[in-house]
């Protein structure tokens, strides 16, 4: 006795997931770019969105020191 799984039909998580406005702009930029995958054209994407397009973010919080710059000697207060 052959058991025959049923699959379900694919569905394209990219367009189901986004607003048709969105999905349109999604296509055209990975036609522009000439991605084969929706998935290379999504990590190039995220990747432009928090890298920025010089490959740079903000550098973190706790880098940042607290005390502001000044010209000349420290006053003692």
């Amino acid at each position: 006795m052959s058991r025959k799984f049923l699959r379900a039909p694919a569905r394209n998580p990219v367009k189901g997931n986004v607003d048709d406005e969105e999905y349109e702009a999604f296509l055209r930029f990975k036609e522009a770019y000439g991605f084969d995958s929706d998935a290379a054209t999504l990590r190039r994407i995220f990747r432009i969105a928090l890298f920025g397009v010089m490959g740079t973010l903000p550098a973190p919080l706790q880098a940042v020191a607290s005390v502001t710059d000044q010209n000349g000697p420290r006053i003692p207060v």
